[in-house]
């Protein structure tokens, strides 16, 4: 069994998952399709709804969570039930509703990841680029280790476990006959066999619990087509309703009087969306 064995199994482990990640300069943002304004705009709109097969993908809600260390990364709190709210008796690098993410585990992953990313030729921890990149890594670590803690609460209220055994197993079948070449890559890599194996059982609780969420989805979702006027007030949006109603284009008049610039050219077009994404008001 080869190095490139070794490799693959290692992609399994999150540190290292981390470290890909920290070579190509970060993971770009999951695009989300643009909000509609609804705050002082007034919006005239309307909707027609058409089924369409489309695949969803489950994803867990990230939830209140608390950074302790001084790491610059924003995360948007949503309100939750916590799990149990324990006693923190330990420094934590940051709090995910109420369950700690210890300190010392944090840092050792940090230590792990700056080890692996000394030894590449391009890095130079005294230049700025360097510096920059050390930043990005503790942030990604920190952001992976508050994902993994929302994915183990969700499977919990989910029913879903991995135990021991089943990372054990899993982790004989990937190090197959050559337990010495394995052992020899975990002392290279300063990992032991318990602190690969906790790292295997979380990355197989993250697959059990995507497979269970998708597989509760539907195949086919509701979807509807929405266009709109948006303009600065209730009483310019009321007579273009009057127009409309007179049988006037709501294409022409989108083009004469919306003011959402990315959608007035187009009729006020908005394009297709799954029903409940947006809160549209429909007159």
């Amino acid at each position: 069994m080869d190095n490139t064995h070794y490799r693959h199994v290692a992609t399994i482990s999150l540190v290292l998952m981390l470290l890909l990640l920290m070579a190509s300069c970060g993971t770009p943002p999951t695009p989300v399709p643009p909000a509609l304004p609804s705050d002082t705009p007034s919006s005239v709109a309307t909707t027609a709804a058409t089924p369409t097969a489309v695949e969803t993908v489950a994803a867990a809600q990230k939830q209140t969570v608390t950074p302790v260390v001084p790491v610059p990364t924003a995360v948007v709190p949503t309100p939750a039930a916590p799990i149990n709210t324990p006693t923190l008796a330990v420094a934590a690098a940051a709090l995910v509703n109420d369950q700690p993410i210890p300190l010392e585990e944090y840092e050792a992953q940090v230590a792990l990841a700056i080890t692996s990313l000394s030894q590449q030729q391009s890095f130079d921890p005294s230049t700025e680029e360097g510096k920059a990149a050390l930043l990005q890594l503790r942030r990604q670590l920190l952001d992976a280790l508050i994902d993994q803690a929302l994915i183990e609460q969700a499977a919990a209220r989910e029913g879903i476990s991995i135990s021991e055994q089943q990372a054990e197993a899993e982790m004989t079948r990937l190090i197959g006959d050559d337990v010495a070449k394995f052992e020899e890559w975990l002392k290279a890599n300063g990992l032991t066999r318990d602190s690969f194996k906790a790292q295997l059982q979380r990355q197989l609780l993250s697959a059990a619990f995507q497979e269970h969420m998708i597989g509760s989805l539907p195949s086919v979702v509701e979807q509807v087509h929405a266009r709109h006027i948006l303009v600065m007030s209730e009483a310019e949006a009321m007579d273009i309703l009057i127009k409309l109603r007179s049988g006037e284009s709501f294409a022409a008049l989108a083009k004469q009087y919306s003011q959402d610039k990315g959608s007035n050219d187009l009729g006020g077009d908005l394009g297709f969306f799954p029903r409940a994404v947006f809160s549209i008001e429909t007159r």
